[in-house]
């Protein structure tokens, strides 16, 4: 959103502190103090007898570049102790290093090498020559794809060489464990830290372990206790029992936008898993709940200040008869292509088509699922979509100087309409619209809308719902 105009010369050089490049613009429906408008000045630029000053809208606070964004609600008690039933090749575990402990805490892993007061013998550590030369907790969520595995380590000094952690992967219950080769993993503990490390997991593995070993091919002796600890933990990007509501997601989104003031719906869908890379724009996160949800975000200026929303679109504004539309029938489509991911981590698609559809059909392809759906779910998904869009809908814009709130025969100014807001049309068979854009002058609002699909927006909703919380990631 931007907002532009023209100012006297004479009026700037009187008044020039008030029209410096990032000086806050308010605008304010007339004789009130309700802002519909808000953002920071631009550089002024020259006109015929004055300059044009425009403004960017608090709206283009979302096309910013993100910092790495990885919601998380750790669950700590998907872990198992790695010596665990039914894990390894006979069904009683792993077998691990007697002299390494592992110990799953509340909000960490503690990898223990305990040498004090030991005896020599005990506290001596098998080599990598043999099966017994680690120990460690292992993740296992069977069949599902386990693809990115992250966390935080801290570790005292061990011998350089000697002792790593390392991270592993195979197929649960049985193995085998297979050390993940990426960059610079295994992770030496030479150094204290702490380290970030964030891998990929390749194949079709459904189970990971964490382990502290010896990585030289002799016994090594340790006499004084030392650990690795873990947190941070991010596997796939969630635990399979986390839950991240989408309201709380959109309040973590809008605070890293440096939105402080802001009023958040409850809304309960789970938005984990997800991760927005750097520097992509803060408006993906946004769009991902909104597709979630079926709802809307904004920011908007309110008492001065910007304020940012999050809920379902709206209010209604009831449009009076007598002022010009130009509303036209959208296209009705014959065709939906729908994308998503594969449970391989990469991207498929399909296609539905009408039986009646044209040479080239209209496609429709607004619609991105989350989750892995099978591809026989992904096409019963389409042809649901399909039988929505390809139905009659209207769209297109028009003009207004006065709506009504619903239900009442007051007349108001158009200028308390947003972007985000419904206008009903009680004289089209109530035909409702999304408005998507505005613009205003002094007198008039134009607008630009679509038909609402909130069956669409239901369905696609629902499904997604339904897919977090079977956790098909």
């Amino acid at each position: 959103m931007s907002a532009s105009g023209t100012i006297d010369a004479e009026w700037l050089k009187r008044e020039p502190e008030l029209f410096v490049r990032n000086a806050i613009w308010q605008t304010y429906i007339a004789g009130t103090r309700e802002s519909r408008f808000g953002g920071r000045l631009l550089d002024p630029a020259p006109s015929a007898g004055g300059k044009i000053i425009a403004a960017r809208g608090w709206g283009d606070i979302e096309r910013k570049a993100s910092k790495r964004f990885m919601p998380q609600s750790r669950d700590y008690s998907q872990l198992a102790q790695l010596d665990s039933e039914p894990l390894g090749a006979s069904g009683d575990g792993f077998a691990v290093a007697e002299s390494i402990s592992a110990d799953v805490k509340r909000g960490r892993i503690v990898l223990k090498i305990d040498g004090s007061g030991q005896d020599p013998q005990s506290a001596r550590v098998p080599g990598r020559d043999s099966f017994k030369n680690s120990n460690g907790v292992v993740f296992f969520a069977p069949g599902v794809n386990l693809t990115r595995i992250a966390f935080t380590l801290k570790n005292d000094a061990f011998s350089p060489g000697t002792f790593e952690v390392a991270v592993m992967q195979g197929p649960w219950p049985r193995g085998p464990l297979r050390v993940v080769q990426q960059g610079s993993n295994p992770y030496g503990m030479g150094v204290g830290g702490p380290r970030s490390p964030d891998l990929k997991l390749g194949g079709d593995d459904d189970m990971v372990a964490i382990v502290l070993r010896n990585e030289t091919t002799g016994f090594q002796h340790v006499e004084h206790t030392s650990t690795a600890t873990i947190t941070n933990l991010r596997i796939n990007g969630i635990g399979l029992d986390d839950h991240y509501p989408a309201s709380a997601f959109i309040t973590e989104v809008f605070g890293r936008m440096g939105l402080r003031d802001m009023e958040v719906d409850g809304n309960d869908i789970n938005t984990l898993p997800y991760d927005l890379d750097d520097n992509a724009p803060w408006a993906d996160a946004l769009d991902y709940a909104n597709l979630l949800t079926g709802w809307r975000h904004r920011v908007v200026a309110r008492d001065g200040q910007r304020f940012a929303e999050w809920g379902p679109w709206g209010p209604i504004w009831d449009v009076p008869e007598g002022q010009p539309d130009d509303l036209v029938p959208m296209d009705r489509y014959d065709a939906v292509r729908l994308a998503f991911r594969t449970t391989g981590g990469g991207s498929d698609e399909v296609m539905v088509i009408a039986d009646d559809a044209a040479e080239e059909p209209v496609e429709f392809s607004d619609v991105t699922l989350v989750g892995e759906p099978t591809r026989d779910k992904a096409l019963d998904m389409a042809q649901a979509i399909l039988g929505i869009v390809g139905g009659k809908r209207l769209g297109g814009g028009g003009e207004l100087t006065t709506v009504r709130a619903a239900g009442t025969d007051v007349d108001l100014t158009a200028h308390v309409v947003q972007a985000g807001d419904i206008l009903r049309f009680r004289h089209y068979d109530n035909l409702m619209l999304r408005v998507q854009e505005l613009r205003r002058t002094d007198e008039s609002v134009a607008y630009t809308a679509e038909e609402r699909i909130a069956a669409l927006d239901r369905l696609v909703a629902r499904y997604n719902q339904r897919q977090h919380q079977a956790g098909k990631y």
